[in-house]
């Protein structure tokens, strides 16, 4: 059945894109959650509103994360754990407790866009992307350091 994607779906496209999908998917997933509506004439139609309107807001939410990107350069980030005597940590730090990190700093909703090779186990100082898109992303150190 072909449907209308009203937002960003993993694996599947973006705002405005006509797809076809099997009708159970539909029915169970995507329109509970508001991510769809069946593709009908007048529906199609509407897809270029909604295209406009996306990329609108792609742009702002671009724009946003471009100036605080610029404004995380001078920030230095530092997080306690506890660790073993050889520096590994019982627990690790995930992508959750960086955007913790960060809204601390007055960052907030920044989790979305921060991308670890791997969750952090052992003592050091990391890099840590920001990725908003292919073209828009940039990283930042974090230290992580034996605390209680």
């Amino acid at each position: 059945m072909q449907i209308i994607l009203l937002k960003q779906v993993d694996n599947l496209g973006g705002v405005g894109d006509i797809k076809d999908v099997a009708a159970g998917f539909f029915r169970n997933f995507l329109m509970p959650r508001g991510l769809a509506k069946p593709a009908t004439p007048a529906g199609i139609k509407e897809v270029e509103v909604l295209r406009a309107r996306a990329a609108l807001q792609d742009a702002k939410d671009r724009e946003h994360f471009l100036k605080i990107l610029d404004a995380l350069k001078n920030e230095h980030l530092v997080v306690f754990r506890k660790a073993t005597p050889e520096g590994h940590l019982f627990g690790s730090v995930t992508e959750h407790d960086v955007a913790e990190l960060l809204s601390k700093k007055g960052y907030a909703d920044l989790e979305k866009y921060i991308r670890l090779e791997d969750h952090i186990k052992a003592l050091g100082t990391y890099s840590v992307v920001l990725q908003f898109d292919q073209d828009s992303h940039g990283s930042l150190l974090l230290a992580v350091e034996r605390g209680d």
